[in-house]
């Protein structure tokens, strides 16, 4: 579980093969944190419809912010404590962490209404005093209700600059949003939608990632006594997806539109507890490979790789507007880079290469010149042509349009073989 110290904490002096996904990541973050976030950008895009140039670091997004918020007015070079909208900072995480482990303990956790019922208000007011103030509190001493110190949670929440999740990333949290749409029955989604999140989270800001990943972990203990505190995942979904997810300077109409959007998203999160918090596989091979490489990765000006092989989305769309069959082809060749080494392997990079000369399949400009796209359907088109030619001298229709269904079908077929090269 996160703490308010969990940011600075130093790693343990273990071989790398001793330390755990995450620690490796963290490891990674702290050390070239440029790095590490292009690396996370680079696999949110295989997973959602997002280019890696569209956000940039986290570091930079964060100095950005904190740019914006102390300019050069005399109203914002007033400082704010933290409980009044003052930027995220670890003084904050840390006093507000003092109410989530407070929330937390029996027979807290069981209160009826727990971030339903408010509290009364000269109590928050006095307890958010004492915050501002930068005290260590007992709150076991009664002084406070339960429902006093969730109230000022909420209201602290409420009052950041920007919601908890950041505005970096919202039309990214749009796409994932479509994903737990009840109508969507596909077998994969439910990965897909796991893998978005968990990459979205990872690429958070070191103190917006803290906090969350206490606040989120302290609702599903909430969650789980629901039969006592009559609140459900879907319930603690509706209170806090104004402050998780929805962007400050949305009228109140699209504040509500989206809030119910969003809030399928913030109880996808709550229910899945712990494994929000979890390094995808593919991204954790990737970041084992770079630790791997350590003095190689550490050149000047090196580039971010990946051990997996991916298709340009750019590319791809370009070409899949001319001829779907060469995009196709192009994620199929993505497919089998992407593959152990074997004997296979190589035989069908040799039959790729031939075609293509090197690299991935690509649409051949040179007018007299047939891709291997082409070639596959002008073989079906001649193989069947000729077979009902034999049977009768002229083509009927009927007979054209079974030759074209033919050739769709293996088109269908080589793009439904290559989608699955992520998942």
């Amino acid at each position: 579980m996160a703490s308010c110290s969990d940011s600075t904490r130093a790693m343990p002096a273990d071989s790398m093969q001793q330390l755990g996904d995450l620690e490796l990541a963290e490891k990674l973050r702290r050390e070239d944190p440029e790095h590490y976030a292009t690396l996370v950008r680079m696999h949110l895009s295989f997973v959602l419809d997002l280019a890696v140039e569209e956000s940039e670091p986290v570091e930079k997004q964060s100095g950005k912010a904190a740019k914006k918020w102390f300019g050069t007015s005399k109203v914002r070079k007033q400082s704010k404590g933290v409980m009044e909208g003052a930027p995220l900072t670890q003084e904050g995480i840390c006093q507000v962490y003092q109410l989530i482990e407070f929330l937390k303990d029996e027979p807290n956790i069981t209160q009826e209404g727990i971030f339903r019922r408010s509290g009364k208000i000269s109590r928050q007011q006095e307890l958010k005093a004492l915050l501002n103030q930068g005290q260590a509190l007992n709150l076991d001493q009664g002084n406070y209700s339960v429902h006093d110190c969730a109230s000022v949670l909420k209201n602290f929440l409420a009052d950041l600059p920007e919601p908890l999740l950041t505005d970096a990333h919202y039309q990214a949290y749009c796409q994932v949003a479509e994903m737990c749409s009840t109508d969507n029955t596909e077998a994969e989604e439910p990965v897909r939608l796991l893998r978005s999140l968990q990459l979205l989270l990872l690429d958070l800001p070191s103190e917006n990632k803290a906090l969350v990943t206490d606040l989120l972990l302290m609702l599903n203990q909430v969650a789980s006594h629901e039969d006592k505190n009559k609140m459900s995942a879907d319930n603690l979904s509706t209170l806090f997806t104004p402050h998780l997810l929805c962007p400050r300077k949305l009228s109140p109409e699209e504040f509500h539109a989206n809030s119910q959007l969003m809030s399928r998203v913030v109880s996808f999160m709550i229910k899945q507890g712990n494994n929000m918090f979890k390094v995808p596989p593919k991204l954790a091979t990737d970041i084992r490979a770079y630790w791997a490489d350590k003095d190689k990765a550490k050149e000047e000006h090196e580039a971010v790789t990946t051990v997996f092989s991916f298709v340009d989305r750019q590319l791809t769309a370009e070409a899949n507007s001319s001829n779907p069959t060469e995009a196709a082809l192009a994620q199929l060749y993505a497919h089998i880079q992407s593959l152990p080494e074997s004997a296979n392997k190589r035989r069908l990079v040799k039959q790729f290469n031939k075609e293509n000369g090197q690299g991935t399949p690509l649409v051949k400009k040179q007018p007299n010149a047939r891709s291997l796209g082409d070639s596959i359907k002008r073989h079906i088109f001649t193989k069947a042509l000729k077979r009902y030619k034999q049977q009768e001298k002229s083509a009927s229709a009927d007979d054209l349009l079974k030759v074209s269904l033919v050739s769709h079908k293996v088109t269908l077929r080589i793009q439904r073989f290559s989608f699955r090269s992520y998942h």
